[in-house]
C-alpha cells in the first residue's frame, strides 16, 4: 500500500470537512442575528432617494457559500502563454509575473475593450477576469476573477494587476488565480441572501445620507469568509459604489459591512 498517497488523501478529506463544519457552525451561531436582521423593522424607505431605489437590482439571488484554492503556477502554464513580447516567471508559487520586452501602447485607460484585448493576448485564462478599477496613485489597472459571472471581490489570490509606466503604456502584470471553485453546504438548506434594498438599508444605518448621494454601481459577488492558507471560503456579498467616491461591501447573508484594501507584492 502507498501510505504516502493514502496520507495525502486523508489530509485533503479532513481539510474539506473542516471548512464545511466551520461554515455550518457559523451559520448556526449567526441564526439569531440573521432572524433579527431579516424580521426587525427597518427604517422607512423614504430615507432612500427614488433615484437610488430605481437603480437597485430587483431579481432575488440564490448564491451560497463556495470554496476555492489558490492556484500554484507551473512551467506548463507558462508554455500556454505567448512569450514573443513578455518574459514570465513564477513568484512564490501563487504569483505569475510578466515583464514586457516592449511597452504595450494600445491599451487605453478609459476603454474597457482595449483592456480586454490586452488581457486576451497576454494573460492566462483572461476570460475569467473582469475590470475592477484604475489605481491612479500606483499606476495600475486591476482585474478581478469571477465565478459563474459573479466577481470575487478583493482577494489576493484572484486578480490581475496591469502595471503601467508614466506614459500609460503596459510594462507588465502580476497574476494570481483561484481554482477548484465549488459549492459548499446542503443544497436543500441554502442560506437566504439579502436583497439589494436590505443591504442598502444596512449602509444607511451607518449614517450614510442615502437621500443626497447617488449609487454609481451595485452588484452582488463573493467576498472572503474564511481566509485560510489553502482552501478559502467565500460568502455572497453586495458591492455598492456611490458618486461621492465611497464604496461598501455588505455580507449578503450575515449583514455586516466589510471594507478593506489589498495589493500584490
Amino acid at each position: 500500500m502507498d501510505w504516502s498517497r493514502t496520507k495525502i488523501v486523508f489530509i485533503v478529506i479532513f481539510l474539506v470537512l473542516d471548512v464545511f463544519l466551520f461554515v455550518q457552525y457559523h451559520q448556526k451561531q449567526r441564526s439569531i442575528q440573521f432572524e433579527y436582521l431579516t424580521h426587525a423593522p427597518m427604517e422607512a424607505e423614504s430615507t432612500i432617494s427614488k433615484e437610488n431605489l430605481e437603480k437597485l437590482p430587483q431579481d432575488s439571488e440564490t448564491l451560497t457559500y463556495v470554496s476555492a484554492t489558490p492556484k500554484i503556477f507551473n512551467r506548463s502554464d507558462l508554455s500556454k502563454l505567448s512569450t514573443s513580447n513578455q518574459n514570465l516567471r513564477i513568484v512564490s508559487k501563487n504569483i505569475l509575473r510578466s515583464t514586457l520586452k516592449k511597452p504595450y501602447s494600445s491599451l487605453k485607460i478609459n476603454d474597457i475593450g482595449s483592456m480586454k484585448s490586452f488581457m486576451s493576448q497576454y494573460v492566462f485564462h483572461a476570460s475569467q477576469y473582469e475590470f475592477w478599477s484604475y489605481e491612479k496613485n500606483s499606476n495600475k489597472i486591476i482585474f478581478i476573477q469571477t465565478y459563474e459571472g459573479y466577481p470575487i471581490y478583493n482577494n489576493q489570490f484572484g486578480r490581475v494587476e496591469i502595471l503601467l509606466n508614466d506614459a500609460k503604456e503596459v510594462i507588465g502584470y502580476l497574476q494570481t488565480m483561484l481554482v477548484d471553485i465549488t459549492f459548499i453546504g446542503d443544497e436543500e438548506k441554502q442560506p437566504v441572501v439579502l436583497s439589494a434594498l436590505e443591504a442598502l438599508k444596512i449602509i444607511g444605518e451607518k449614517n450614510v445620507e442615502l437621500e443626497t448621494i447617488s449609487i454609481s454601481d451595485v452588484k452582488i459577488g463573493y467576498y472572503t469568509y474564511v481566509p485560510l492558507t489553502g482552501t478559502q471560503v467565500f460568502t455572497p456579498t453586495w458591492y455598492f459604489k456611490f458618486n461621492n467616491g465611497h464604496s461598501y461591501f455588505v455580507n449578503a447573508i450575515e449583514g455586516q459591512i466589510i471594507n478593506d484594501h489589498l495589493q500584490l507584492e
